[in-house]
């Protein structure tokens, strides 16, 4: 299944060549584009109270948006065994069928995941760059109305995860590393949540997990899983090494009415 806005005929073209060159048997989703909701059926589809309680602030329009698109795909996921769900901007290796098709044996054979993410953040040094920025940003934007005492807790525990995240990242790095020149892929357990929801394998017990998080939208689309992982024992595992890749650069989001997006 590939999620694509009415709208945008560029990426479903793009979407469409990829899979036939893959040989995919594909059904296109028509994602829905927030912005263009109702306040009733905001109200209706998205639980305000309880994803301010976990998000600190509302999703955007366009976060709403692309939940409900991703349920949908959750819905019919309940009719197959397995399901693989992919944004209209990912961009696949050439063997990525056999891939996709080796692991799903693999997880036959001995089930080991219910949840398999190819689309995540990239590991090793970068990774810790990055969460470096997003937390000195955070604290440059938010900090200017934050009692002291608030302050000083945020720092004490983000010192505290960095000791944590650093040296993970820089291992998850490593056997990223090794597996890639090994030219092997094989479906690995990251001790940290795993975010971005661009491609991935879901099974329909996996599809039942999340769903029962999604009776009305509190998460974004790439925070479920994570929170599914811990509320309903979600087994989720990704693919190493990293090998697809948003073209966010080039399409920027536009479910999510970004339009471009450096990482």
């Amino acid at each position: 299944l590939y999620i694509n806005l009415d709208k945008d005929t560029e990426r479903n073209d793009f979407m469409q060549k990829q899979l036939k060159e893959l040989g995919f048997e594909y059904e296109r989703v028509s994602g829905v584009d927030g912005r263009e909701l109702s306040e009733t059926e905001v109200a209706e589809l998205y639980d305000s109270e309880t994803s301010k309680k976990y998000n600190k602030k509302d999703l955007t329009r366009g976060e709403i948006g692309c939940a409900l698109s991703h349920k949908k795909c959750h819905e019919m996921a309940l009719n197959h065994d397995y399901t693989l769900i992919l944004e209209d901007d990912i961009e696949l290796p050439e063997n990525f069928k056999e891939i996709v098709e080796q692991q799903i044996a693999v997880n036959k054979n001995k089930i080991k995941w219910d949840y398999l993410q190819f689309d995540y953040p990239p590991t090793g040094p970068v990774f810790v760059k990055r969460w470096f920025g997003s937390t000195s940003l955070y604290m440059k934007t938010h900090f200017k109305e934050v009692p002291f005492y608030k302050k000083i807790a945020y720092i004490g525990f983000s010192f505290i995860k960095f000791m944590y995240v650093a040296p993970l990242s820089l291992l998850e790095g490593l056997r990223n590393g090794i597996y890639e020149s090994l030219n092997t892929n094989k479906a690995v357990t990251f001790y940290r949540p795993l975010y971005f929801a661009g491609c991935y394998l879901v099974t329909i017990e996996g599809a039942k997990g999340i769903l029962s998080l999604e009776e009305k939208i509190i998460y974004a689309a790439d925070r479920v899983q994570n929170q599914a992982r811990i509320k309903e024992k979600l087994s989720l595992r990704a693919l190493c090494p990293l090998i697809v890749k948003q073209k966010r650069a080039e399409f920027g989001s536009s479910i999510l009415g970004v339009k471009s997006i450096k990482y």
